[in-house]
Parts: C-alpha cells; sequence; structure tokens
C-alpha cells in the first residue's frame, strides 16, 4: 500500500440552497496527496432528472482538455492536462438547472479511471460521493 494513498474524490455543488430556476455548478475533484497531480480521468455522474437537468461544461480553463457526453440522468466526462490539474482545481466543472428543491442530493459520482503523473491508473474508486 502507498504511504500518500489516494483520498475519495468528491463532487462539490456550487450551492447547497439552490431553488428552483438557479443554475447550480457540480466540480469534481480528485484530493490527492500533496506533489501528485491528475493528467487524466473519466468519470460519470448520475443525477435525479426530477430535481436538476444538465446545462453546460464550465469550460474556462487553460492547459486542459475535457469531453462531455450527457444523456438523461446521466453525464460522463473526460479531461486530460499533460501537465496535470493543479491540487485545488476541479478535474471537472458542469452546470445544471434546478427544477426542485434538494439539488445536493441529485448527484452520485463514479471515477472510472483517475491517471496521476506517477501512476498509471491511481484507482478504481467507484460510488465516491452521494451528499
Amino acid at each position: 500500500m502507498s504511504p500518500n494513498p489516494v483520498r475519495a474524490p468528491s463532487l462539490d455543488i456550487s450551492d447547497s440552497a439552490a431553488a428552483p430556476g438557479d443554475v447550480a455548478t457540480a466540480a469534481i475533484h480528485a484530493h490527492l496527496p500533496t506533489g501528485q497531480a491528475v493528467v487524466s480521468f473519466t468519470a460519470r455522474i448520475r443525477y435525479d432528472t426530477t430535481v436538476v437537468r444538465y446545462v453546460a461544461q464550465d469550460s474556462s480553463r487553460t492547459g486542459s482538455q475535457g469531453v462531455v457526453n450527457a444523456t438523461s440522468g446521466l453525464v460522463r466526462v473526460a479531461g486530460i492536462a499533460p501537465a496535470g490539474f493543479g491540487e485545488a482545481e476541479a478535474l471537472a466543472s458542469l452546470r445544471f438547472a434546478v427544477l426542485a428543491p434538494g439539488a445536493p442530493s441529485a448527484f452520485t459520482l463514479t471515477i472510472d479511471e483517475l491517471h496521476t503523473l506517477f501512476t498509471s491508473n491511481a484507482a478504481r474508486i467507484g460510488a465516491a460521493h452521494q451528499p
């Protein structure tokens, strides 16, 4: 076992009190030990379609590329950053329209692959976050 194991990633919602009509951002964070950086990942976010609706990917970051495949109730996302994502940087940020109360509990994150500068696959983490 590695002395610095990978902590479970999180899906952080921008507004825990988002009301119907608001737009909330769901950001995936890796939480790796200091000095490690994610260079690529694939993930799935399942969501309750009665509570939120996928709107778009936030793509304001430089030095990385991401791909999103969204269907009703499921968003698949993949990203790559050859120099690594910053330690505090979100791997991906997605915007959702809030349709009903309870947005923070409408999501389940699964990380399928997480590659760092030092490992070929840091973890098959599985269901990492369900608020």
